[in-house]
């Protein structure tokens, strides 16, 4: 299972994340950082850890750029070094929408970007683009697994949501979002 790691130092934003996942149906184990170090020592913690295990660190990131110690990029450059991250979903989370930004956190190894603070509509349509990554409560996985079901029959996968967040992705491709016919049954 897959936990979520929500790296925010606004208690108030992580405080909404932690909602509109929430009501999204998902079930994933939620932590919260709320500086750059924590976030370091919590990715650090979930390598060892791994090494152990011998298996990837699988884990959802939700990541501010704007931290008090650690910027976001300087995290993301860090987990793009470790190869043992590499299934680690990174979702950049900022209140800009600069697009050179935007690029720079692609080019860390971002695989998604939302505006704060993300809304129930951000997250439905983030599951829908990663539908791999989320564990959801029985009822909601349902009606989720055949809303994605439709969407791939009709073509119509990760092009609908929220006006926003649509916007912010079309912008700027992902060259490093990991394909989307990939299963993965030990996640």
């Amino acid at each position: 299972m897959r936990q979520i790691l929500i790296v925010e130092d606004s208690e108030n934003d992580a405080r909404l994340l932690k909602r509109a996942l929430h009501a999204a149906g998902v079930r994933n184990p939620i932590s919260h950082a709320s500086s750059g170090r924590q976030a370091v020592n919590w990715l650090e913690e979930t390598v060892a850890a791994a090494r152990k295990d011998y298996g990837p660190v699988r884990a959802i990131l939700f990541l501010d750029l704007k931290l008090p110690d650690l910027s976001g990029f300087e995290i993301l450059a860090r987990i793009k070094g470790e190869p043992i991250l590499a299934q680690t979903l990174r979702i950049v989370l900022s209140q800009t929408e600069d697009l050179d930004n935007i690029r720079r956190a692609y080019s860390l190894g971002a695989h998604s970007f939302l505006s704060k603070p993300a809304t129930h509509d951000d997250v439905q349509e983030l599951i829908k683009g990663f539908p791999d990554y989320w564990l959801l409560a029985l009822a909601r996985g349902r009606s989720a697994a055949s809303q994605l079901a439709k969407d791939r029959r009709t073509g119509t996968h990760g092009q609908s949501g929220s006006a926003r967040t649509a916007q912010q992705v079309d912008k700027v491709p992902n060259p490093n979002r990991p394909p989307q016919s990939r299963k993965r049954s030990s996640d």
